[in-house]
């Protein structure tokens, strides 16, 4: 049987309906189709378990106590519906997206929030038992799967540096900084490579974007096409070969509890393909 597959917001919902246990993470957590589910599974009777960040990271105090305070209501929704929810305080921070509904996980690379967003499933015994660990803050490594950021984004560079010469490399991530993810991409587009890169318009802008913005031109300098989006979703493929996360492509912060996947599977690098060309098409241009 085929353990990596693709879901949708609302199949994690519906899998909510039907489960008898339930554990789940986010960075921030927001009122929408995840949290009612979650709710009615607490109704029900079910075991229902959500981690959710004490402290987010903002580049404004401003916003990082709207996203606390943000947090802090989202408890006490859930409280009431019989959720044990759990603010965490573990020595890193906490930006896994992630679920493990009655043994299978499902990994977003947002905060569950985005109905069109492509959402990785696996069975796989060791991948289901590295979320189950990261959602109580240890973080671990598989050669395909890593719940650290500096190791996941270790394996995103992997897929770009070992690309067959010639093959076009397709990148977005949120935020981009200095780090071994952009020298590999610079080192591909200096070698001819077909690169394209989309990066989070409104962070590119940012005051605090400068460093952002200066990879960014050494990436144009170099023959890459970078366009901006609105939070494109995180992924990078090349060929047959993939990666998907919810970690940025920044060295901010290495030990952060977050996600990157290497993936062969057809279908899971199809979707994520077609995510990637929807996105291409309704960036803009950097010039």
């Amino acid at each position: 049987m085929n353990t990596l597959g693709v879901a949708t917001l609302g199949q994690v919902a519906d899998a909510l309906e039907r489960a008898r246990d339930v554990e789940l993470s986010a960075w921030t957590l927001r009122p929408g189709v995840l949290e009612r589910a979650l709710e009615r599974a607490g109704d029900r009777g079910a075991t229902v378990s959500v981690h959710l960040e004490s402290r987010p990271y903002a580049g404004s105090e401003v916003v990082a106590r709207r996203m606390r305070d943000q947090n802090l209501a989202t408890a006490a929704a859930l409280g009431r519906h019989r959720v044990s929810v759990d603010m965490s305080q573990f020595d890193a921070p906490l930006h896994l997206k992630a679920a493990v509904v009655d043994g299978t996980a499902y990994l977003d690379e947002r905060n569950w929030a985005n109905s069109d967003a492509t959402i990785v499933s696996t069975q796989c015994p060791s991948d289901v038992e590295l979320v189950r660990d990261a959602l109580h803050g240890r973080s671990g490594v598989t050669d395909s799967f890593a719940t650290r950021k500096d190791a996941a984004l270790a394996l995103e560079a992997d897929v770009i540096e070992h690309a067959p010469p010639g093959l076009p490399i397709r990148f977005a991530s949120e935020s981009f900084g200095p780090g071994r993810v952009a020298k590999a991409l610079e080192a591909r587009a200096l070698a001819g490579a077909d690169v394209r890169v989309i990066v989070d318009g409104r962070e590119s802008r940012q005051t605090s974007g400068a460093r952002e913005r200066s990879e960014l031109a050494r990436l144009r300098a170099a023959g890459a096409e970078v366009r901006t989006a609105d939070r494109p979703t995180k992924e990078c493929l090349t060929g047959s070969d993939a990666w998907a996360g919810s970690a940025n492509a920044t060295s901010a912060n290495p030990s952060t509890i977050d996600w990157g996947m290497r993936i062969a599977e057809p279908a899971v690098v199809n979707a994520l393909s077609n995510d990637f060309e929807r996105a291409w098409r309704r960036a803009s241009v950097v010039l």
